[in-house]
């Protein structure tokens, strides 16, 4: 099974795009889905479980889908540890995990991403936009040449 970690930030669209991008243009195809956000915006990241959810139907995936909320306070550990756990979870059950950080605020992302490699995430992806003003659009209508898809793991930038 591939569990895909994504960090929920203000943008609904960088969430969706860069899952689309992990599916159609590198074979990412999660099973699981698990969303952190901090509690202001669990709403917004609930939003986006919709749309992520028809994005894997279409493929053919009913997704498993877990939303946790993080507290704002003391984050940097809190993240941290959460996605630690998540790994190790994951990992213990055979899994592949994927961490996004592409929708994060960056307080969410570096935390996310360094327990990320410490604890042997499959992959780190981003996805690059080159100019945001193509940011509120499905991906298949955003340029190729606007936009740059890393996995730090993959890549070595990690």
């Amino acid at each position: 099974m591939r569990t895909y970690i994504l960090l929920c930030g203000r943008h609904n669209w960088a969430l969706v795009n860069s899952l689309w991008a992990s599916i159609e243009d590198h074979g990412f195809l999660p099973e699981r889905l698990i969303l952190l956000c901090h509690a202001r915006l669990k709403e917004d990241a609930e939003d986006c479980c919709g749309p992520a959810q028809e994005l894997l139907r279409s493929y053919g995936v009913e997704p498993e889908v877990s939303v946790y909320v993080v507290p704002e306070t003391d984050f940097i550990t809190r993240v941290a540890e959460k996605v630690a756990n998540i790994i190790a979870e994951e990992k213990g059950k055979g899994n592949e995990v994927a961490l996004d950080i592409t929708p994060a605020r960056k307080a969410l992302a570096m935390p996310a991403y360094t327990s990320a490699l410490k604890h042997g995430a499959d992959h780190v992806f981003y996805l690059f936009l080159r100019d945001l003003r193509h940011a509120n659009r499905p991906y298949p209508m955003i340029p190729y040449f606007l936009h740059d898809w890393k996995d730090f793991v993959r890549e070595g930038d990690g």
